[in-house]
């Protein structure tokens, strides 16, 4: 019925003793295109965000890429340096609008991190990106009762970036 609602059909092709072969056939409309692939980098363009990962490899990447879009982006490499980093922005009047949490980190990981930041009344309006190397089943309805926006898989494309922090 799936396969039908969706303009197409499904079969069954089989061989007594060789098994059998599903297969189905679905139609689907094209993502629109962007009016202008510079729209989403205008709309990040001097956005406050701060990077939280124990990897100096995958921080430097990362705000390489920030940059060169016009992120205002700092760096952590862990947790509690995190929050300090979140804390001092706010009281210089200047927070960070954005925080992308490695969920792998030793001591406190993203998860953990992020029910903290949700949890405080000064840090709780930062929106929070989680990054992880690993996913699995039920992690992002997890990540989003915490309190995450988004969950980025890595590596994550230049345009998924963008496109979540755009989101």
């Amino acid at each position: 019925q799936l396969a039908e609602m969706m303009g197409g059909e499904i079969g069954v092709e089989s061989q007594e003793g060789r098994g059998a072969e599903f297969w189905f056939t679905a139609r689907f409309a094209r993502k629109a295109e962007r009016e202008h692939p510079l729209a989403s980098l205008a709309e990040i363009r001097g956005v406050h965000v701060l990077v939280v990962d124990d990897n100096a490899t995958n921080r430097e990447v990362l705000m390489a890429q920030l940059g060169a879009w016009g992120v205002r982006s700092e760096e952590a490499p862990n947790g509690p340096l995190a929050l300090q980093a979140l804390y001092l922005a706010k009281d210089a009047g200047d927070p960070f609008q954005v925080a992308i949490l490695d969920m792998q980190m030793p001591g406190m990981d993203g998860a953990t991190l992020g029910r903290i930041i949700k949890a405080d009344e000064k840090l709780k309006d930062t929106r929070l990106v989680l990054y992880s190397s690993l996913g699995q089943r039920g992690d992002a309805k997890l990540m989003q009762a915490i309190g995450f926006a988004a969950y980025l898989i890595k590596p994550a494309r230049h345009g998924e970036i963008i496109d979540c922090l755009s989101a």
